[in-house]
């Protein structure tokens, strides 16, 4: 149903001359659409009054977590919902066999992905995608 149809979208990413990635965001004047942050990297759930689009984020963190098996889950969310931008990335492992941090500086790993799972909560969308808890 049309209730139940949910939908987060990212701004794209872009790599600059030197190859580091760039997001490009829009002017917004924070009176029709505030920026919001919904979820820390981390891991920190942010109470807002915007239950929807705090359960639609808390849910789509779930979901990276769940398709991963546990190895990674994005955070970061924050933007302007539906449209959301700067998303860091959280793994259980900090570094590579190599010793080369994951994705960025932001990655708190399995830190944040520990406080995530101690305070969400499943949602009916959580339960709806059958999403393990």
């Amino acid at each position: 149903s049309s209730e139940s149809a949910h939908h987060l979208e990212y701004l794209p990413v872009y790599l600059s001359q030197d190859y580091e990635p760039v997001f490009i965001e829009p002017f917004m004047d924070g009176k029709e659409n505030a920026f919001v942050k919904y979820i820390n990297n981390t891991g920190e759930l942010l109470s807002n009054t915007l239950i929807k689009e705090q359960e639609v984020s808390e849910c789509f963190v779930h979901y990276t977590l769940h398709k991963s098996k546990g190895e990674l889950m994005v955070c970061d969310i924050q933007g302007w919902y539906p449209i959301l931008c700067d998303p860091e990335v959280a793994t259980k492992e900090e570094q590579d066999e190599n010793k080369n941090m994951l994705f960025a500086a932001g990655n708190i790993s399995d830190k944040a992905i520990k406080e995530f799972k101690n305070n969400h909560k499943c949602s009916t969308i959580c339960k709806e995608l059958r999403l393990s808890t």
